[in-house]
């Protein structure tokens, strides 16, 4: 059978929180967790249905109710199937209702197994429409919504789950992977550029689980790219003094800052020590530059160059020397009418012509005559180029 998160089997990896996706302005340590124990369940004593004290119930033989059960759960027939367990919790003997609830709970794990995840849904729905906090049919659920890729449905029935036992031994382990989905739903929307859903996403996300920081770091970075800046703030400042986050959120803040004055925080991708950066020359020639600050002119490799249209750039030099690794070399200057680097417009811009090396996977370099434009800071624990006006 195959192995699933739900009360069947729980062995979860540590999540990695650490994770950086494209559109992060910072990279999110986890918390600090204590490991725990990995959980292999099959139906949890403490989650069985519980006598009361005093029970006056009538005892009935229930063999021909399960006989009748089963029929209608492999007919597909689920609102009869769960009034049968009904009728049997309500008046029966629970050791007989334990036994009807369990042969629902081994029609979902096979169900669940087999992938017929629809019917797992289903049935679940018309479970919990009784009994609302039976653990292990959220859990099971849960599943399936995650297998089917509804993954914020999915983490809100593992929060529903965890509200009903707060308190039980595999509460971390359940975490743990709840927040393992939040991070692929999140990376999913990022993706898609549907940043106003991540948003709602994580609004709710802080009223299931509000102690949790990095939610805050991570909708304060969805708020951020929405230009959403006071709501932003106010979400960076609920966490400003935790220890493990304060210098990320300082940071944040400071990013704010930095947008709010008209400035840019640039995503860049790192090459070993070396950051590249996406650019426009022209109107319409994108072009990846490796940034420089030993650069006195920017420079773009004889094949890129040529890609550009001749009436955007003219000659200003034929002879001017530039210092390379390789020694002392006469390269050939133009200026570009236009360079566009994230929402900042640089016009007549010069460009020397020079071979670039391929293994840096760049078009060219950005030196200073591009940088000097602005007061500018490489954040390189977050691979970010930060850009404010002069």
């Amino acid at each position: 059978m195959k192995k699933y998160f739900s009360y069947l089997f729980i062995a979860l990896i540590s999540a990695s929180l650490g994770w950086l996706a494209r559109g992060y302005l910072v990279s999110i340590p986890p918390v600090e967790t204590p490991p725990t124990e990995n959980y292999s369940l099959l139906f949890p004593p403490q989650m069985a249905v519980e006598a009361p004290a005093t029970d006056h119930r009538p005892t009935t033989s229930t063999q021909p109710d399960k006989q009748q059960l089963q029929q209608w759960l492999e007919q597909g027939d689920y609102e009869n199937a769960v009034q049968l367990y009904v009728q049997a919790y309500t008046v029966g003997n629970d050791n007989d209702a334990i036994a009807l609830r369990n042969i629902i709970l081994i029609y979902l794990s096979n169900e669940l197994s087999t992938q017929n995840f629809n019917n797992v849904i289903a049935l679940a729905d018309i479970y919990l429409r009784a009994f609302f906090d039976d653990f292990d049919v959220l859990l099971v659920k849960a599943d399936a919504l995650t297998q089917q890729g509804k993954l914020q449905a999915a983490v809100f029935t593992f929060y529903d789950a965890l509200d009903t036992y707060p308190a039980i031994e595999i509460d971390k382990e359940i975490r743990q992977h709840v927040h393992e989905l939040v991070l692929q739903e999140d990376k999913k929307l990022r993706q898609r550029h549907d940043l106003q859903t991540l948003s709602d996403f994580y609004q709710q996300l802080l009223l299931r689980e509000s102690n949790y920081v990095p939610y805050f770091l991570y909708y304060a970075d969805t708020l951020i790219n929405l230009k959403h800046y006071a709501s932003a703030r106010e979400q960076l400042l609920n966490v400003r003094h935790h220890e493990q986050f304060a210098e990320i959120s300082k940071k944040m803040l400071h990013y704010i800052e930095v947008l709010e004055s008209g400035g840019s925080v640039v995503n860049l991708d790192r090459d070993g020590q070396h950051y590249l950066v996406n650019t426009t020359i022209g109107h319409s020639t994108p072009t990846v530059l490796l940034i420089d600050t030993g650069a006195s002119v920017s420079t773009l490799s004889p094949e890129k160059f040529r890609q550009l249209d001749p009436a955007q750039y003219a000659l200003v030099s034929n002879d001017l020397v530039l210092s390379t690794a390789n020694g002392k070399t006469s390269v050939s200057v133009y200026r570009v009418n236009r360079l566009q680097l994230d929402k900042h417009i640089l016009r007549d811009v010069d460009i020397a012509v020079l071979p670039m090396d391929s293994s840096f996977g760049a078009d060219g370099l950005l030196g200073m005559n591009v940088l000097s434009h602005f007061h500018f800071e490489i954040d390189q624990a977050n691979a970010r180029l930060i850009l404010e006006p002069q």
